[in-house]
C-alpha cells in the first residue's frame, strides 16, 4: 500500500505482510521434553506458522506426545536419520515458510519470539539471516545467556558459536548455499553459519526469542566431540585461504581480543543479568508451567521482549519459581506466570498478616544466585562504605514517611486542616497510614483493602475501609461519593494491569482531584547496583514495575497527565538490598527484619548518597507523583 505525499510516495513498511515461518524440531527419545518445546512453538500465535517435527525413530513415548499435536502440526516426520542435521534438512525440504528455524527438541520458544522475528524481516526486506541471544533454563530457572558480539566471518573461523536456537535465515539463503551439511555430527550449526556468513551480514536483532536448556546427555554437554568436529573442518577451510587473508585474519583477531577486553572494563550494559552459575545445584523451586497466558504489557497489549531474570520469592520463602521479562519500548518489567486474584489474595493472607521476622539465610550446599552482585562503577560499588555528608544536616527516619509524602505532594491544593477533603487510601492494609493521617489532618479518611484479615484490623482500629481490589473500587463505593485524594502507596505495582486500576478509579476523583501514586522506580540507581537482589522486585508480589517513562505513558493512556514527579530513597529499603545482595536469591529477607547494626550503616550510608546525587535526578528507590485528568 502506498500513502501520497506532495510530490511523491511512501511505501507503508507496516502493512506488508508478515512472512511465512517454519519452525524444524528434530527429536529422538525426548518424551521428557519434547511436550515443552511442542507448547512454546504452538503457543507463540504467530498467524503464519509452519511446524514441522522430524523423529528419528523414537522407543519412548514421543511418538504418543507428537500424536497428541497432530491436528496442529503442520507436518510429521517419523523414518530413521543419519543423525540430527539430517533429520533437520528432511524437515527444511519439506518445508514452504520464508524464513527457516530450528528448535531441538529440549529447547523452547520465548512468548512473543516470532511475532518480533517475523516483524523484522518483514522490515528489512535485505537481510538474510538474523541472530539473537538466548536464555538459559537449568532446574527450572531461567537467565540471560552470555553477551552475544558482533558476529564476523573471522570470529566464527576463531571458534565462535552462535545460540543457534535465535538464529533464523531465508529460505533462499539456505537452498543457495546448498542447505545442511548432512554428513555433519555435532557441529553442524556452525558448519552452516560459516557457509552463509562468508555470503551475508549477520543482522543482530534485540531482544530474546529462545531458551536453551541445560541438562544431562546432551550433544552440547560433550564439548571435545564438538571442538574436535569443527576444527577439522577449519582447518579445511583454513587450507584454501590466500597468504592475504590469513595475514588479515590474524589481524581482526587481535584487534577483537583488545576490543573484548576493553568492553569488559568500561561497557555494562542497562537490565543484563546473564546466568551465574558455579557448579553447586540452584536451590530447588517449581518452575512455572507453559501455559497459554503468556506474559503481555498492558501499555501495548505486546509480549515483552527480554528476560531479565528468576527467583523465587525472597521476601516471605514461597518456593516458587518466577520469571521477570521486560518490554524496552515503554520501560516496564512484569511477573510470570500470571497469577489470579484469588491466588494473589491467598498469598498476602498468608504472608503478608503473619511475615517471618528473621532473615533465613540460603542453603550452603547449593548456589544462591547473584550472591555479591556489585554493579556500578569502582567508586560506586565502595558508596556504601564511605561516610555521606547528607546526615550532617538531616534525620535519619527509618519508619514510614508516606503520610508527609502526601502531603508534600498535595501542598498547595489541599490543606490539612481542610475537613471537607475526603481521602482513600488504596490497599491501606490494617490501617496504619490512616492512624497517621487521622493525628496530621482533619480529612475525612477511608480505605480500600482486598486482605480480608487486614480489613478486620482496620475497622477495629475505627476506621472506614471497603473491601475490594483496585480495580472494583467503583463497585463498592457507594455512588455519588467522590474523592480529593486518591492514594495508591506501593499498591499499584501489585495489579497485573495497572491502566485497568487507573481507569477505574479515575471515576472517583472529585473534580480537581489527585490520583497520588508511590511505586518503586525502575529507573532506580540501586537497580544498577543490585540487579537481581534489588528488594523492590519482590516477586511474586509486584506485578509490574515502572520507569518514569512508563508512568508518564500510563497517565497518558488513562487520560491524566503527570502534575508533579519526584523520587525517593528509603535508609531501610536500601538495607534490605544490601542484606539480601550479601546473601542472593536463594535467601529470605522479611520486610519486618531487624538488620545488624553494620547492616543498617551500609544501608544507611548509601541511602544518603543516593539522596545527595541521584534522588533529584530521577534515580532515587522509588517514585511520588501526582495525576490529574486532562
Amino acid at each position: 500500500k502506498w500513502i501520497a505525499g506532495k510530490n511523491y510516495y511512501v511505501p507503508l513498511l507496516g502493512y506488508r505482510s508478515l512472512p511465512k515461518i517454519t519452525i524444524v524440531t528434530p527429536v529422538k527419545n525426548g518424551a521428557e521434553w519434547i511436550r515443552h518445546t511442542i507448547e512454546s512453538v504452538l503457543g507463540q500465535g504467530y498467524p503464519h506458522l509452519e511446524y514441522i517435527v522430524v523423529d528419528g525413530g523414537s522407543t519412548d513415548d514421543t511418538p504418543k506426545i507428537i500424536g497428541e499435536y497432530r491436528d496442529r502440526i503442520d507436518g510429521i516426520i517419523r523414518e530413521p536419520d543419519e543423525g540430527m542435521y539430517d533429520a533437520i534438512a528432511k524437515g527444511f525440504d519439506a518445508a514452504t515458510g520464508d524464513v527457516f528455524g530450528y528448535l531441538n527438541a529440549d529447547d523452547v520458544l520465548e512468548p512473543g519470539g516470532l511475532q518480533r522475528v517475523g516483524e523484522y524481516f518483514r522490515d528489512h526486506r535485505f537481510a538474510m539471516v538474523i541472530c539473537h541471544e538466548d536464555t538459559v533454563t537449568m532446574d527450572g530457572w531461567r537467565f540471560p545467556n552470555r553477551a552475544q558480539p558482533e558476529v564476523d566471518l573471522y570470529k566464527l573461523l576463531d571458534g565462535h558459536a552462535l545460540f543457534q536456537d535465535g538464529v533464523f535465515f531465508r529460505r533462499r539463503a539456505y537452498e543457495r548455499i546448498g542447505g545442511m551439511n548432512r554428513r555433519m555430527r555435532r557441529a553442524g550449526d556452525w558448519e552452516l553459519f560459516l557457509r552463509m556468513r562468508r555470503m551475508w551480514r549477520f543482522r543482530r536483532a534485540p531482544g530474546h526469542v529462545s531458551s536453551f536448556r541445560i541438562r544431562k546427555g546432551q550433544i552440547s554437554e560433550d564439548l571435545a566431540a564438538y571442538d574436535a568436529e569443527r576444527e577439522a573442518y577449519r582447518r579445511q577451510y583454513e587450507a584454501k585461504l590466500s597468504l592475504p587473508t590469513r595475514l588479515r585474519w590474524r589481524a581482526v583477531r587481535a584487534f577483537n581480543v583488545i576490543r573484548s577486553a576493553v568492553e569488559r572494563l568500561l561497557a555494562r550494559r542497562r537490565f543484563f543479568w546473564p546466568i551465574d552459575y558455579c557448579g553447586k545445584p540452584y536451590p530447588p523451586g517449581e518452575a512455572p508451567p507453559l501455559i497459554a497466558d503468556r506474559p503481555v504489557s498492558p501499555l501495548t497489549g505486546r509480549a515483552p521482549d527480554r528476560l531479565l531474570f528468576s527467583t523465587r520469592d525472597t521476601r516471605f520463602g514461597d518456593p516458587r519459581i518466577h520469571y521477570v521479562y521486560y518490554e524496552s519500548s515503554t520501560g516496564m518489567a512484569m511477573a510470570y506466570p500470571p497469577l489470579t486474584q484469588a491466588q494473589l489474595t491467598g498469598l498476602y493472607e498468608r504472608h503478608y498478616s503473619h511475615p517471618p521476622k528473621a532473615v533465613i539465610p540460603p542453603d550452603p550446599n547449593r548456589h544462591s544466585p547473584f550472591r555479591n552482585y556489585r554493579g556500578g562503577n569502582i567508586v560506586e560499588r565502595n558508596l556504601s562504605r564511605i561516610p555521606t555528608p547528607w546526615w550532617w544536616f538531616n534525620t535519619i527516619t527509618y519508619g514510614d514517611e508516606s503520610a508527609a509524602e502526601i502531603l508534600r505532594a498535595v501542598r498547595g491544593t489541599f490543606a490539612p486542616n481542610d475537613p471537607s477533603a475526603r481521602f482513600l487510601d488504596v490497599g491501606c492494609f490494617e490501617g496504619e497510614l490512616l492512624e497517621t493521617l487521622k493525628s496530621r489532618t482533619k480529612w475525612k479518611l477511608h480505605g480500600l483493602e482486598a486482605n480480608a484479615n487486614a480489613v478486620e484490623v482496620a475497622r477495629s482500629k475505627g476506621h472506614h475501609v471497603w473491601q475490594a481490589t483496585a480495580e472494583d473500587a467503583p463497585l463498592v463505593v457507594p455512588e455519588g461519593v467522590a474523592f480529593d485524594v486518591i492514594y495508591l502507596g506501593q499498591t499499584i505495582e501489585h495489579l497485573d494491569d495497572p491502566l485497568i486500576a487507573l481507569n477505574r478509579l479515575k471515576l472517583l476523583l472529585a473534580p480537581g482531584g489527585a490520583i497520588v501514586l508511590s511505586v518503586p522506580n525502575l529507573d532506580s540507581k540501586q537497580v544498577e547496583f543490585f540487579g537481581p537482589t534489588w528488594a523492590h522486585w519482590h516477586l511474586p508480589y509486584h506485578r509490574t514495575l515502572l520507569s518514569r517513562k512508563a508512568l508518564r505513558r500510563m497517565a497518558r493512556l488513562a487520560g491524566m497527565r503527570v502534575d508533579r514527579l519526584r523520587t525517593r530513597t528509603h535508609p531501610y529499603w536500601t538495607t534490605m538490598s544490601v542484606q539480601l545482595n550479601r546473601l542472593g536469591l536463594g535467601a529470605v529477607v522479611p520486610h519486618t527484619a531487624l538488620f545488624p547494626n553494620m547492616m543498617a550503616m551500609h544501608g544507611t550510608r548509601l541511602c544518603g548518597w543516593s539522596r545527595l546525587l541521584w534522588d533529584w535526578r530521577g534515580r532515587g528507590d522509588y517514585i511520588v507523583a501526582v495525576l490529574r485528568n486532562n
